[in-house]
């Protein structure tokens, strides 16, 4: 790729000039690469959502354990639950 810098008078560099096509595939690429952080944002937002969920369904079952509504488990019939 061709790029061509802009410098002031003590020859510090401030801006690039790159070609047209060269530029439409770097906005292309960082549309795609913003879309996958939003997305992959919004999946961690759903997992944790989904961890709240399961969360607040186990308390409410040890909440019914302890009420008398629901059979107390080992830890061992705990974990081989599917």
């Amino acid at each position: 790729m061709e790029l061509q810098y802009v410098t002031n008078f003590s020859g510090t560099k401030h801006s690039v000039i790159i070609p047209f096509l060269h530029w439409k595939k770097i906005e292309k690429e960082l549309k795609e690469l913003r879309e996958f952080y939003k997305e992959k944002k919004l999946q961690k937002k759903n997992d944790e959502n989904l961890l709240f969920e399961e969360i607040e369904f186990a308390l409410g079952e040890v909440k019914k354990i302890r009420d008398g509504k629901l059979p107390k488990k080992t830890f061992e019939e705990f974990l081989n639950e599917e």
